[in-house]
C-alpha cells in the first residue's frame, strides 16, 4: 500500500525548530557603514517546524508540533497561546530561566529579499528533559497517530534520534517522512522517504539539472553499508519557476509549474508553506501532482503575506487544487 495514500483521519507531525521571529521591513538589506530605514516591525512565532505546523492548521489539518526546548519568557507564552488558539497540539519542553531562541529577519520592502541573524543558542541541544518529551511523541507514533511527518534536521541530535527510532518500527506502521535542506551524504537521508531542497534564482531549473542534483541522493554512497535507505523522492523547489521531482528508479525528473504570487511582500516561510500544502494534499489522498500543485499555491499565497506563515480558511486554497 502506498504510504502517500494513508488515511486522511490520521494526523501530521511537525518536528524541529520552534523559535521567535523578529521581522523588520526595511528599505534595503543592511550593508556595511550605510543607513537604512525601518518601515515596520513585528514579532511572532517562527521556525520551520512551527511555521509548517501553523500553515497545516490553517489548511484544516490535525497537526502535532514538537522539537527543541523553549524558554520561560514572554515569547514562549505567546507561542503557546498562538498554538492553543489554532488548536495545534504540541509537546514542547520549557526551561526555567532560559530564553526562547529567536531570529532577526530583515525583509527588503520592494523585493521581499531577506537576511537573517540567528540567536539559536541551545536550539540543537538534547538532554533528558528533551528525551522525555520526545518519548511521548514516539508513543503516539507507535500507536499509529500520524500518517505523515516532517522532521527538520536542523535540530540535529533530537531529530536524528527520532528518525532512528521510527526506522526501527515495522514498515507498515511508519509515517511517510519528509526532511529538508540536507546534503546527499547526510545521515538523515537514508532515514526519510523524501527530501525537500531549494535552489536560488540564479541556478538553472531544468529536467537535466534537477536529475543531476537530485540523483545524488540515491547514490550508494548516501547509504551506510548494509543498511536500507527509505528515500524515494526528492522535491526541488525553485520559487515561482516551479518544483522539480526526481524519484528513485526514474529515468527522468518531472517539472511542475509554479504559482506566481499576485504580489511579493515577504518570502519568509514560503518553503514551509509549500511543504504544508504538499503534506496536506498527500494526507488527504490527493494524487502527487495535485498535492504538489496545492503546495505551490500555498507558497505563492504566503509570499503575499508579511510574516513567517499564513492563517486562512481551507476553502481559500483547497478548492482550486
Amino acid at each position: 500500500m502506498d504510504k502517500n495514500a494513508a488515511s486522511p483521519r490520521r494526523g501530521i507531525l511537525s518536528y524541529g525548530e520552534i523559535a521567535w521571529d523578529r521581522l523588520w521591513l526595511v528599505n534595503a538589506l543592511p550593508g556595511q557603514e550605510t543607513d537604512h530605514y525601518l518601515y515596520q516591525e513585528r514579532g511572532g512565532p517562527g521556525g520551520c517546524a512551527l511555521n509548517t505546523a501553523i500553515d497545516l492548521a490553517g489548511l484544516g489539518e490535525r497537526i502535532y508540533l514538537a522539537g527543541n526546548s523553549v524558554g520561560s519568557d514572554p515569547e514562549c507564552r505567546a507561542i503557546l497561546q498562538k498554538l492553543r488558539a489554532l488548536r495545534v497540539q504540541s509537546e514542547i519542553a520549557r526551561r526555567s530561566g532560559a530564553r526562547t531562541p529567536f531570529c532577526q529577519v530583515f525583509v527588503e520592502k520592494e523585493t521581499g529579499r531577506r537576511s537573517f541573524i540567528l540567536a539559536h543558542r541551545g536550539i540543537q541541544d538534547f538532554d533528558s528533559a528533551d528525551r522525555a518529551h520526545q518519548d511521548r511523541v514516539l508513543a503516539l507514533l507507535r500507536r499509529g497517530r500520524f500518517g505523515h511527518a516532517f522532521v527538520q534536521p536542523y535540530t540535529k541530535i533530537g531529530s536524528l534520534r527520532l528518525l532512528k527510532k521510527i526506522a526501527a518500527m515495522p514498515l507498515k506502521s511508519r509515517p511517510w517522512i519528509l526532511i529538508q535542506d540536507v546534503t546527499p551524504d547526510s545521515p538523515f537521508v537514508r532515514l526519510a522517504d523524501a527530501v525537500q531542497i531549494s535552489i536560488p534564482d540564479q541556478e538553472v531549473f531544468s529536467e537535466s539539472a534537477i536529475r543531476a542534483m537530485a540523483g545524488k541522493y540515491f547514490s550508494s554512497r548516501t547509504v551506510t553499508k548494509g543498511r536500507h535507505s527509505f528515500t524515494r523522492q526528492v522535491f526541488v523547489t525553485a520559487g515561482a519557476r516551479g518544483v522539480g521531482l526526481f524519484e528513485k528508479g526514474a529515468a527522468r525528473a518531472r517539472l511542475f509549474p509554479g504559482t506566481r504570487a499576485r504580489r511579493v511582500v515577504d518570502t519568509t516561510g514560503c518553503g514551509d508553506a509549500f511543504r504544508a500544502g504538499l503534506m496536506a494534499g498527500l494526507a488527504r489522498g490527493l494524487p502527487l501532482e495535485k498535492a504538489i500543485r496545492l503546495g505551490t499555491k500555498c507558497g505563492a499565497w504566503k509570499a503575499g503575506i508579511y510574516g513567517s506563515f499564513f492563517e486562512t480558511s481551507p476553502r481559500v486554497l483547497v478548492r482550486p487544487a
